[in-house]
């Protein structure tokens, strides 16, 4: 694709035109206000540049000739994958199952405040995800290293207060930080509830 073409399409998804592949500056003002980020950058043999771009965990690389080309190119690739991944979820084409996935759904479940179990505990037990918070103001995709969807900006309270995953237990009602264990982080029976 050309300089031009790729330019244009930019635009088209700014819904401003500007020199997104001459110009790094402005280039980068468009990542932050799409939340994306420029992960990594180098030098490579055969088109002349590399470039990572990540939407929280999800990171996308792409080659051009110059550093503002292979950005471009790398944010065209993140943005259809990011619209392809709406349509489906909105046609409910993509979807993960409510029982029996691994304990990265699982996380994925929590981070959005749902509540999940594994089938071997029984009834009564299951986890939850309590936000963090912080007095700093938030900016950008990620805080202490997590992303920052995790956290909440609250500058009337000092200090930072980690998110933490919370154990329930109904019969015994307990509510404690959940450590878990190996067989937890491994297995494959983890479900919604609720």
């Amino acid at each position: 694709m050309t300089g031009q073409q790729l330019n244009a399409r930019i635009s088209a998804i700014a819904g401003v035109e500007a020199d997104y592949v001459g110009n790094w500056r402005v280039l980068l003002q468009l990542l932050e206000r799409l939340g994306l980020d420029v992960r990594d950058t180098a030098m490579s043999g055969k088109p002349g540049w590399g470039a990572t771009v990540s939407a929280g965990e999800l990171c996308v690389r792409a080659f051009g000739p110059t550093l503002t080309h292979a950005t471009g190119e790398a944010l065209l690739k993140m943005v259809k994958i990011m619209d392809d991944s709406k349509r489906l979820l909105e046609s409910g084409g993509l979807h993960f199952k409510g029982e029996d996935v691994s304990f990265s759904v699982a996380l994925m479940w929590l981070s959005e405040g749902l509540i999940v179990s594994r089938r071997e505990w029984h009834t009564s037990r299951y986890l939850t995800l309590i936000r963090g918070t912080t007095a700093l103001k938030i900016a950008g995709n990620e805080l202490y290293g997590m992303p920052s969807s995790l956290f909440d900006s609250n500058p009337s309270k000092p200090g930072t207060a980690m998110p933490r995953i919370i154990q329930h237990d109904r019969e015994l009602q307990t509510a404690v930080d959940w450590s878990p264990l190996t067989n937890d982080l491994l297995a494959r029976d983890w479900c919604r509830k609720g």
